[in-house]
Formats: structure tokens, sequence, C-alpha cells
């Protein structure tokens, strides 16, 4: 502590602090001005995915693969979890492996299903939840760059530099391929290239519900989102086709 104009005698005997004693004052500065960040509504910020861990809450997952993943998802998949309302998947796939066809597929629970499992279990292997399916095709060449955004995110993935819990009342986003392990959730503060990935899902998945006379504009958003989206990641331009 500094000296008052009344120790100025002392002042320089207290100018130099021990190593250890300067290390305490570092970590305590920096724990104080951490904790003001967050006071102040400023968290940090991840631009990157994060790896889902498959060892918790199989029998969740299983059920999701049950009612939600109804479909091959090479391109692409999002899973949103909210924490009340029933969740919902969608999914961009090819068909066949000489087709030309990509599709979306969206399917959305009536009911939460984490929320049954907590309070009926899984013994019985049935999951008294309806789900409604939405499916729709895609271009291809719209697909092949989705499935290039994917990829692309997903390698990126790694785990938080410091752990944050998160919000009760925040969904919990997923992103998955067919094939590829693990999958990887959004961050609780994420930058701007996670959040356009999921803005990207959510297009889709509105895409898959939406009516003929609104579906242009939703492919305009989703197109000028992916294009923003493959700048910011440095992806080539897309092939003509999804699967070859």
């Amino acid at each position: 502590m500094l000296a008052s104009h009344n120790e100025q005698d002392a002042f320089p005997e207290r100018l130099f602090v021990s190593v250890g004693e300067f290390k305490r004052l570092a970590s305590i500065i920096v724990a104080v001005l951490g904790l003001a960040s967050r006071i102040n509504g400023a968290p940090p910020t991840w631009d990157h995915l994060i790896p889902v861990d498959p060892e918790v809450e199989p029998d969740v997952r299983a059920a999701y693969q049950r009612k939600l993943f109804l479909t091959p998802a090479d391109c692409a998949r999002m899973l949103v979890r909210p924490p009340w309302m029933g969740e919902f998947a969608v999914s961009v796939y090819t068909v066949g492996s000489q087709s030309n066809a990509c599709h979306v597929t969206l399917t959305k629970a009536a009911d939460n299903i984490w929320y049954f499992l907590q309070h009926h279990g899984s013994g019985s292997g049935q999951i008294p939840i309806d789900v409604s399916r939405y499916d729709v095709d895609v271009d291809c060449r719209d697909a092949s760059d989705i499935k290039k955004i994917w990829e692309s995110m997903l390698r990126r993935m790694q785990p938080p530099s410091f752990s944050v819990e998160l919000p009760v009342d925040g969904d919990v986003t997923e992103f998955l391929l067919d094939n590829r392990s693990p999958a990887a959730e959004l961050p609780v503060n994420p930058g701007s290239d996670v959040a356009r990935l999921k803005k990207i899902g959510l297009i889709l998945a509105r895409y898959c519900e939406a009516p003929l006379n609104e579906r242009g504009r939703l492919v305009r958003n989703l197109r000028n989102e992916i294009r923003h989206l493959k700048t910011d990641l440095g992806i080539s331009r897309a092939s003509k086709r999804a699967h070859r």
C-alpha cells in the first residue's frame, strides 16, 4: 500500500514487494477484473464450438437418436434443447450414392424429452411424446456449402479456457455430422461465427415449415449467411454437388 503524506519516511521501505506478493496481488486484480466484467454484462466470448461428452446422459442421447434423428445427416445436423419446450432437430442430407437429390428434415417433439426421462426414466424404452416431421428439398449446392461449414466448425472445436455455468433457462444447441464424433455444442456466450452457424440452422428449420411463398426469401437469407460464414472461415468455393 502506498504511504500517506505523513508516512513519507517509510515509503522507500514499502516500494518493493516480493515476487510472491506481486503474484498474489496480480491474481487478485485479474479475479476482480473478471468479476467486474461479468457484473457489467461483458462475459468472455468463444468463437468455437465445445465438445460434448458422449458419456453424459447416455439415455437422453439414445432417446434423441430414436425420436428425432430419423434421417441421415451426412451434410449437417443441429439439435436444439430448450429447457421446457420440446426439442427439435434439423438435418441436411443426400439420398443415395448416385442421386442428385438433397433434403432437409425438421423433427419436433411435442413435449420435452429430457424432462420426461428425468421423471419417468428410460426403463420401459417407451417415450409417449409425439414428433412432427417436415421434409423439403434443398439445392445440393447449398447442401455442399453447409457440409463444408459444419466440417470446418467441428474441426475447430475445443474446450473453453475455463469453466462457465450454463444458464438454467437457456437453450443447449448441439451440432453433429454422421460418422463424426464427438458432437459439439454452442458456447454460453458465442462469438460471431458460432452465432451465425446456429442462425443457419434456424433458417433451415423455418424453411421446412414455411409456406411455398415464403421459401424464396428464406433461401436468400440462408445463402447470405452461408456466404458470410464461408468467408470468415476461409472456405473455398463449393462444388456443384454435395455428394459425389
